[in-house]
């Protein structure tokens, strides 16, 4: 399924759950809007980079096989979406895909949660991401002046953060627990002074964030 327009609405009907293979967008201001989509054999939705101004709003996707969210344009939004990923690469991928947001999603399974590269101004919050094979939450090559705000990262099977070659994050009041390698540094009364980056990126800033369980 491809759409190429203006104002496209994909909306489920209230009476039956609608299922959705193969959805590339490419059209600005769509909306994608409680649906069930899963099962592909490449990515459940892959936004153009002519797809800017989508909203991606209260979906269920399962198990596809590449990426369950696959966003190459900007001011993207990404909301209240249940992503269980079992079998896919990243939950969500953002690449090139300047002023996106991800907020209040529960994201579970696959590879890693949220992946975002070459991408500026990135909003994160209010998700959980947790249980994931690889990092939790994923910054790299260029994605600057980030926000990750009040997510609950946990369980992952490698880092809950991790940013590369990303500068100028503000991280803060998120709960970080139970990952396999924490990416924290503790002062002596156990709470978290400084979330580890590589040395590329410059500029991070954290506050409040919740201590390791």
């Amino acid at each position: 399924w491809y759409g190429d327009h203006r104002d496209l609405h994909v909306r489920s009907r209230r009476q039956r759950q609608m299922c959705i293979r193969d959805r590339y967008i490419g059209g600005i201001y769509t909306d994608i809007v409680s649906n069930t989509i899963k099962y592909n054999e490449e990515d459940g939705i892959h936004i153009l980079n002519q797809g800017s101004r989508t909203t991606i709003q209260q979906n269920t996707i399962i198990d596809n096989e590449e990426n369950a969210i696959h966003v190459l344009s900007n001011h993207v939004s990404i909301k209240l979406n249940t992503i269980d990923g079992d079998t896919s690469e990243m939950a969500i991928l953002l690449n090139t895909a300047g002023s996106a947001s991800v907020t209040n999603n529960t994201i579970e399974g696959g590879s890693q949660g949220i992946k975002v590269q070459n991408s500026t101004n990135v909003f994160i919050y209010n998700n959980t991401v947790k249980s994931n094979s690889w990092y939790g939450i994923y910054l790299l090559l260029g994605s600057h002046s980030a926000e990750i705000k009040s997510n609950t990262v946990k369980d992952n099977e490698d880092d809950g953060i991790y940013l590369v070659s990303s500068n100028s994050a503000d991280i803060a009041d998120n709960t970080i627990e139970d990952n396999t390698n924490t990416n924290l540094e503790k002062d002596d009364n156990g709470n978290i002074i400084k979330i580890v980056v590589d040395s590329s990126c410059e500029s991070i800033t954290h506050s409040k964030t919740a201590s390791e369980a």
